[in-house]
């Protein structure tokens, strides 16, 4: 018995300079293995979930293994199924062009073998791919080696070597991740158990936001909506959008799946058109995310993307206006919302910040504040007194500081105790607690408190050191210009810094 493999066997030399990432490569290996059990569960009931391993071994230099318990190649399609560009009978699955498995094979590796068993055929088919023999010597067909085996046995083993785009150890985990991610539905739903190197696959669905409409403050909601929309191509889009509880930039934007498989919108590569995200890192790109399902779009022949006509611009609109409809409006709840407590990462930053700015202050503490506490002019113009906001002078109960620092000077004969410290609880920006002496002599003993969580620095302090690093150098300027003005006497200092707490834990430390 010999398999066609038409056309031309020329297009195999063709296939190694396809623009593949090796995530959507083995991705039409899995296809393959999920149309093949979703045809075996049509025919004969359900026997799932489908089991579907990939395997490297020896290193870049080795194989990649991929195995299914599938319903294996029958021998009604056998004779088809190797040819390139023969598409299947049912396009509206996830084979669809007849080339992906073929395609794929020749950009990974010089050497492919197939072993399969069809349920219910009591034989075991090999078919053997050498792709530069085969383009040297013009084969038009290749040898099927047959040999007995159980007819309730289904499975299928693609095994490429002499690999031209092997799996390297630096996108070993992006290509976990990103197959984790394309196929979620299957996953999520029990449908596919897919092993990567042994590691079974498992995806985390985005916490969604649930707070109150910012502008109202009433009951908390849980900010996702189900969208439903046919465009008047008659393309049905269908799908869900949301808010991310937790607002950043990797992870936002949209998935867009044809046949229940993500065709384009990953991580890394997220579908965020500016008509509905803006420009840049805006609020709506950090927290707008969602999945939709455009079956009945054409898709490019290695599945990385949408053949768009016109369809596109009128689905970004009609997206757009569903998004921000009421009663959810998703796109200004995004862009009004502020989280009450700094992440993780903006806390990271703080912390490197301190570290970076560590020096300075210490030399500001030590050299700068004396000279200007002991600066013999005077305060000069001292304010009319009012109602002022004292400093605070017992200890208040706080929790764990994110950071802490601590600084000794001498002005005026008087020694000085300074703390710093980063704290993530309450509204204000900037606190100022003088501690009592217990003991005499001891030093005077100031803190000066940072609120990561405030409304300023979570909305403009950045999510790097550089960024966090500028505004707590203007807050330990502000803190210290207080206590030295206070020590010269000028009247309401803390009155400033009081407004100024208030200021910026309002209209100005909020993004309009």
């Amino acid at each position: 018995m010999r398999v066609p493999i038409r056309p031309q066997v020329g297009v195999f030399g063709v296939f190694e300079a396809v623009d593949y990432k090796q995530w959507f490569a083995l991705a039409e290996f899995v296809d393959n293995s999920i149309q093949s059990a979703l045809d075996l569960w049509h025919a004969h009931g359900r026997r799932g979930p489908l089991h579907v391993s990939i395997r490297r071994t020896g290193g870049d230099g080795g194989t990649i293994t991929v195995t299914d318990d599938a319903g294996g190649i029958p021998s009604h399609r056998f004779m088809q199924a190797f040819e390139v560009g023969t598409p299947p009978p049912d396009r509206s699955g996830l084979s669809v062009y007849g080339m992906g498995m073929k395609s794929a094979a020749a950009w990974f590796a010089g050497r492919v073998r197939i072993t399969t068993t069809a349920i219910g055929e009591p034989v075991e088919r090999t078919v053997e791919f050498d792709f530069p023999a085969i383009i040297a010597n013009g084969l038009q067909d290749l040898e099927v080696v047959e040999r007995p085996a159980p007819a309730e046995d289904h499975r299928t083993s693609i095994v490429m070597s002499n690999l031209r785009n092997p799996i390297r150890t630096k996108t070993h985990g992006k290509v976990r991740d990103h197959l984790r991610a394309i196929y979620r539905h299957f996953i999520r739903s029990g449908a596919l158990v897919l092993s990567y190197d042994g590691e079974t696959l498992t995806y985390e669905e985005p916490e969604v936001l649930v707070e109150p409409y910012y502008r109202d403050g009433a009951e908390a909601k849980e900010w996702r909506k189900e969208i439903d929309f046919t465009l008047s191509s008659g393309e049905h889009v269908r799908g869900f959008a949301a808010l991310s509880k937790v607002g950043r930039t990797a992870g936002a934007g949209f998935s867009l799946f044809r046949q229940n498989r993500v065709i384009t919108g990953l991580d890394d590569d997220p579908w965020r058109p500016s008509e509905i995200f803006g420009a840049g890192n805006s609020f709506r790109s950090q927290r707008v995310f969602g999945e939709l399902h455009l079956d009945d779009v054409k898709v490019t022949y290695s599945k990385n993307g949408f053949v768009w006509q016109a369809s596109e611009e009128e689905l970004i609109s009609r997206l757009r206006e569903e998004l921000d409809a009421e009663p959810l409006p998703l796109l200004r709840q995004a862009e009004g919302y502020r989280a009450r407590k700094a992440t993780s990462q903006q806390l990271q930053a703080a912390k490197k910040a301190m570290n970076a700015m560590d020096s300075a202050f210490a030399k500001a503490v030590e050299q700068d504040l004396p000279e200007r506490i002991e600066d013999s002019d005077g305060p000069g113009p001292v304010a009319p007194p009012m109602a002022e906001p004292t400093l605070v002078t017992v200890p208040q109960p706080i929790a764990a500081p994110v950071d802490e620092r601590v600084y000794q000077t001498m002005a005026n004969g008087t020694s000085w105790e300074i703390v710093l410290r980063l704290t993530d609880q309450g509204d204000e920006w900037i606190s100022l607690t003088e501690i009592p002496k217990t003991v005499d002599p001891a030093p005077k003993r100031l803190v000066v408190e940072v609120n990561v969580s405030s409304a300023f620095m979570r909305n403009f302090s950045g999510r790097d050191a550089v960024e966090t690093e500028s505004v707590l150098r203007v807050a330990a300027g502000v803190a210290l210009t207080i206590v030295t003005a206070r020590d010269h006497g000028v009247k309401n200092s803390m009155y400033v810094l009081h407004t100024l707490n208030q200021l910026m834990s309002g209209s100005l430390g909020i993004r309009s």
